[in-house]
């Protein structure tokens, strides 16, 4: 969660709340600004844009991570209307449009702002999964690995030999996104202040970036698995540092030039739009701000990861989908792309058409949690990548593509 301060009439981003995963815990007071840490429900429903007007009545506490907070450098994440891109108003339950009056639910702490379900499961049956996986923590006592695993038990659809990888993939989150971390450094991406993550799962770039001090909001399609981001990073002590947002990537609910680093780390293969995203990450992303995304490459010579079958990509789009549910008799609902589809989309973008599609730098905390088949791909990859002549034949078969770029200020004509 990301304390905020904010004056009394702007509507805030709300801050990460654990009930029922953990007790609630007081509102608190660091002397000019108020700070909502989790709250009950009696005062929840009293919450308001008015709050900083009721001061008096708060008790003084410890001071929480001066992340947003009047004495950081960072300013406060306003939130808008995914929609029509107006203000919104919170009220004790939900934020609301005040120019087309959606209204978007908060939800264990969570504010959902989607405008449509991911594909794998409708709005309200993902809520509610969402919220019996944090009512089996509580009841459980179950930690974060233990909340995976749980979920993958109450997910019969997931194949046991799927379950095992993706749990395995959850579990490794946290170095993985040391692995982020370090390949933003390469880049020469990690500007600090406030950062974006797209597709943010489970949390364990969030993690990551957090204990290093930044502040981070994490959005996501998936209201179940933020959920379970909550758990890791309740498990980590980072709930004050981080807030969670459930919303669509191509529907953003942030005011343009919000955020100094916007990251997408396979999220292109699973959106609705790729386009829309590229855009959206573009406008939410301020002057001078930059941007890594990573998508797994159609043409490359691996087993595709969602799915663990060799070949998918070179199939024809039309038939992917059926030979994925006949092999494996899972649903499938990803898109990969090539490095022609990503660079074309980004040369139609008005605002990203600068950014590169480039190599994948390839970092050990990337690759650690893989097989050995694969740790051995990535290495002659890796290998093969450092011979020039090589170079632009690799591109077009790596195992990803990595999108590189930086808001710049002609882009927007000023």
């Amino acid at each position: 969660m990301i304390p905020l301060c904010f004056p009394a009439s702007t509507p805030i981003i709300y801050p990460l709340r654990f009930s029922p995963i953990s007790n609630s815990l007081p509102l608190r007071y660091t002397g000019t600004c108020a700070i909502c840490c989790g709250v009950s429900n009696a005062l929840y429903s009293q919450i308001s844009t008015h709050l900083c007007r009721t001061i008096g009545k708060v008790k003084k506490t410890e001071k929480v991570p001066p992340l947003l907070n009047h004495s950081s450098r960072f300013q406060p994440m306003i939130l808008i209307c995914p929609r029509c891109k107006a203000d919104v108003r919170l009220e004790s339950t939900a934020y609301v449009c005040e120019a087309c009056a959606a209204t978007y639910p908060i939800i264990a702490g969570i504010p959902d702002f989607r405008v449509y379900p991911d594909p794998y499961i409708d709005l309200e049956s993902d809520r509610a999964k969402g919220q019996r996986l944090a009512d089996d923590a509580a009841r459980m006592g179950l930690d974060f690995a233990g909340l995976v695993r749980r979920y993958y038990a109450i997910t019969p659809e997931v194949t046991p030999d799927q379950a095992e990888r993706f749990t395995a993939h959850h579990l490794a989150g946290l170095r993985r996104g040391d692995g982020i971390i370090a390949r933003l450094d390469a880049y020469g991406l990690l500007v600090g202040e406030t950062t974006l993550d797209l597709g943010c799962g489970t949390g364990g770039f969030l993690a990551a970036l957090a204990q290093r001090g930044h502040a981070v909001v994490g959005v996501d399609i998936a209201f179940r698995w933020l959920i379970v981001a909550q758990a890791r990073l309740h498990e980590l002590g980072l709930e004050n540092r981080v807030t969670l947002v459930c919303a669509c990537a191509d529907h953003l609910p942030f005011k343009d030039e919000s955020f100094a680093l916007v990251t997408a780390e396979n999220l292109l293969e699973h959106a609705a739009n790729a386009a829309a995203v590229i855009d959206e990450a573009a406008r939410v992303l301020s002057i001078g701000g930059g941007f890594m995304g990573r998508t797994v490459n159609r043409f490359a010579p691996g087993p595709e990861p969602h799915v663990n079958l060799w070949g998918i990509g070179l199939l024809p789009r039309r038939m992917q989908r059926r030979v994925v549910e006949r092999i494996k008799g899972v649903p499938y609902h990803i898109s990969l792309l090539s490095w022609f589809e990503v660079r074309s989309i980004l040369r139609r973008s008005p605002t990203a058409a600068n950014w590169q599609v480039t190599l994948p730098r390839l970092m050990p905390d990337d690759i650690a949690h893989q097989s050995a088949v694969l740790r051995w791909l990535f290495t002659l990859y890796a290998s093969l990548a450092r011979i020039a002549l090589l170079r632009p034949l690799i591109t077009f078969f790596a195992p990803y593509l990595d999108i590189v770029g930086w808001h710049r200020r002609e882009r927007y004509g000023s």
